[in-house]
């Protein structure tokens, strides 16, 4: 668990007295509960005069500050949430957000030294496979999700061994947009394991350039890291053609 949301429920148990907590059912401040079909700790109490209070439950993936009000009849205790280091183990079946909206997905790899999982996406191509972080990732049955219109399957083509530097070849570049979508920006040309950029937005500089995955048929897929011309930096997906 975040170690901000331990202070902010540190914090909520001394505004909020043992009579209050015992007014409320018994349940407790800190205490993980289900609620609307989302899983949680309770965060605070939010008193209503002449009436229950609401319990102010931490859920991912439910808007902007993932808080939820609830009332005691619709919450049931729940086991304490994973965490992040537990949730992110190669091979852990779990969800991760995609967008604003929460999929299947499979972890690939361990946590990174940014901190980042690595997950694959099921029913997906491997050029979706993506580095989420600790706020991005749930278990299974945690939320609504949403399922793959045309799922693939990898074949062993898509296993196989990547090479340590990128082959020669025209690869075509997409990269994940805002909402999830899948958006093309150019191809790819490399030559002696230099990489030159075409029809890439203007201002648009290429820091690096690494073999990451294949897709279901087997193809090559290329990490590339870029800076933009305002100076943000990102990386694209660039597929051997």
């Amino acid at each position: 668990m975040h170690k901000w949301i331990m202070s902010i429920i540190a914090a909520a148990t001394r505004l909020f007295p043992a009579h209050a907590q015992a007014q409320a059912q018994n349940f407790q401040i800190g205490e993980t509960v289900t609620c609307y079909g989302y899983t949680g700790p309770i965060l605070r109490l939010e008193p209503r005069p002449g009436r229950d209070p609401f319990f102010i439950v931490y859920a991912e993936g439910t808007g902007t500050s993932n808080e939820i009000r609830c009332v005691a009849k619709e919450m049931k205790r729940a086991a304490a949430l994973p965490s992040f280091a537990q949730l992110c183990r190669p091979g852990t079946k779990l969800e991760a957000a995609w967008g604003i909206s929460w999929k299947e997905a499979t972890v690939l790899a361990a946590p990174n030294s940014q901190g980042q999982c690595r997950v694959s996406f099921d029913g997906y191509d491997s050029m979706w496979d993506s580095f989420v972080t600790a706020g991005m990732l749930r278990q299974r049955g945690s939320g609504p999700i949403v399922k793959p219109a045309n799922p693939v399957s990898r074949t062993s083509a898509a296993t196989a061994a990547l090479p340590a530097t990128a082959p020669n070849g025209t690869y075509k570049c997409h990269k994940i947009l805002v909402g999830g979508q899948l958006g093309a920006v150019g191809t790819l040309s490399m030559r002696g394991g230099k990489g030159t950029a075409n029809s890439l937005p203007r201002g648009w500089a290429i820091r690096s350039i690494k073999p990451r995955a294949r897709d279901q048929r087997g193809r090559l897929v290329l990490a590339v890291d870029y800076q933009t011309a305002s100076g943000n930096r990102d990386r694209m997906d660039c597929v051997l053609q």
